[in-house]
């Protein structure tokens, strides 16, 4: 159930670090944003054959960001708009804060290493609607009667219903047990079950 609710999304990696030396800033700048431009188009080939609507399409950019010398790096978000030197000092801000954030130190006079593009293409899937149709109103819901123990009242006769007889808006006062092919409620003393119109058993305290 929960992958075909969940939405489309394919993600997209570039590689940029280049071990020479750093591009200057506005051509930095531009051969990010040409990747983002072109990893983009590649999502939007992918979302076109997956028949996603334009309206329920988004794109969600970030780069993985480090200090020189280090291994590891940060994810950073970045804006969906054109990359200009401005937004590299946007994104290097972001990376100092974040670094503080993780590791509990940053050192804003070190240049950052833009190393790689990601791109997230989404497609929203719509909403799915759950239901399961409760029985006709006047069905004969209740089975049998059994026992059942609780610590508060010890020993107490209850009510067994069958959850496929239920109508919708039918209340199941407590203590009671409601049974399916695949579960069994237990409603305690003072508590009642409800059957809601799409099916589902609702549990409140009375």
């Amino acid at each position: 159930m929960g992958l075909i609710g969940t939405d489309l999304k394919r993600d997209y990696v570039r590689t940029l670090h280049n071990p020479g030396p750093a591009p200057e800033p506005q051509a930095m700048a531009a051969m990010i944003e040409s990747t983002f431009a072109a990893l983009e188009r590649d999502g939007a080939v992918m979302l076109d054959r997956s028949g996603v609507a334009p309206e329920r399409r988004r794109f969600e950019r970030s780069v993985d960001a480090r200090y020189a010398r280090q291994s590891y790096e940060l994810a950073i978000p970045v804006l969906r708009r054109p990359v200009d030197t401005a937004a590299l000092a946007q994104i290097a801000d972001a990376f100092h804060a974040r670094h503080l954030a993780t590791y509990g130190h940053d050192n804003r006079s070190e240049p950052v290493q833009m190393v790689s593009v990601r791109l997230a293409a989404i497609g929203s899937i719509p909403a799915l609607t759950i239901r399961d149709m409760p029985a006709p109103a006047g069905s004969e819901a209740v089975k049998s009667r059994r026992e059942l123990w609780f610590r508060a009242t010890g020993a107490v006769e209850a009510a067994v219903y069958d959850r496929a007889r239920l109508a919708a808006g039918q209340h199941v006062p407590g203590p009671a047990v409601i049974e399916s092919l695949e579960s069994t409620i237990l409603v305690p003393p003072a508590w009642q079950a409800r059957m809601n119109d799409d099916g589902f058993v609702l549990l409140v305290r009375v």
